[in-house]
């Protein structure tokens, strides 16, 4: 009796491991289908001629270190949802990455798609550097952490990159010293506000916009509320000064009381600041361009007399 329930359970032990080969002989199989499906060599090599064949029509000449040597390239941007014709045009508009490091490649793609990018988007930020290994992936996966812990969301840093794609050879102590120091002035709304709506503050450094900021709050007597929903920052000091000087004998915007904020029917800042010279000339102050010009000769004229002899 005994000898029949050893015989018994033996034969339901080789059964249980029968159909365990079988289901996973069906994973194996599926597997190695979706895997031939996605890394053809035949497939690959198609491809890859197809682009050196397209480069070279453009005046390019290619050297590749072997037939399949971008077989793990297509395939990882096959799987993130590249069509073959995208992943061709992606090649074709930087040839470069033909023969980048592929692990560089992968980590730089992934670090941009937690950021919200998709495939295509990250491409054409990687793109904007002619030379990948230019960034340093790490410092770059830090400063954008950086980014998120000041509050900047997922969506809000890909709208960033997609503006401007430099800030990834931006440091993670440059982000966060700037942002420091900045609350010196304004509310952390407001800097997250000109973060991802002007990204490219981040590149000017502190003591550049203190000076800035100084002669529109404590010069001009502006608010916050009005400097930060411009380009303040973009401009140069002596701009800053013209235009307002020019608005003002012009009659088109009043300092009622040095100690007292502007009227608020005055123009905003970025009215003032952010056109461009002929707009400015006839929409804001009223004047032609051409005067416009004669009195920014004579403005520029006047300040460099008073920075070498003193003002009176």
């Amino acid at each position: 009796m005994a000898f029949c329930q050893r015989v018994i359970f033996t034969l339901n032990a080789v059964y249980r491991n029968v159909i365990n080969a079988r289901r996973i002989s069906s994973s194996a199989l599926y597997c190695c289908q979706n895997c031939s499906k996605n890394n053809n060599p035949e497939m690959w090599e198609k491809l890859t001629l197809s682009i050196v064949e397209q480069l070279r029509r453009d005046g390019y000449s290619v050297l590749l270190k072997a037939p399949f040597a971008c077989s793990d390239l297509f395939s990882l941007l096959h799987e993130a949802g590249l069509s073959d014709e995208e992943i061709e045009q992606a090649m074709v508009s930087n040839p470069d990455l033909l023969n980048s490091n592929f692990s560089r490649f992968s980590n730089f793609l992934f670090i941009l798609r937690q950021c919200d990018l998709s495939t295509k988007e990250a491409l054409d930020v990687m793109n904007k550097f002619t030379r990948h290994d230019s960034i340093n992936l790490e410092e770059a996966k830090k400063m954008l952490h950086r980014l998120t812990v000041c509050g900047i969301a997922s969506k809000s840093l890909r709208k960033m990159l997609l503006q401007y794609p430099s800030l990834l050879s931006l440091s993670e102590v440059q982000v966060h010293n700037l942002f420091e120091s900045l609350t010196n002035f304004f509310t952390v709304r407001q800097i997250i506000f000109m973060a991802v709506e002007h990204p490219d503050i981040l590149h000017h450094s502190f003591d550049d916009l203190e000076s800035k900021y100084e002669f529109l709050y404590h010069g001009i007597h502006l608010e916050n509320t009005n400097i930060y929903q411009s380009r303040w920052f973009a401009h140069s000091l002596a701009h800053l000064q013209c235009r307002f000087e020019c608005a003002i004998r012009c009659g088109v915007y009043t300092v009622v009381d040095k100690k007292r904020p502007l009227k608020k029917s005055n123009l905003k800042l970025k009215d003032i600041v952010d056109t461009d010279d002929d707009r400015f000339a006839t929409s804001v102050c009223k004047i032609t361009p051409m005067e416009y010009s004669i009195f920014q000769k004579m403005f520029q004229r006047q300040t460099s007399f008073e920075n070498i002899f003193g003002e009176n």
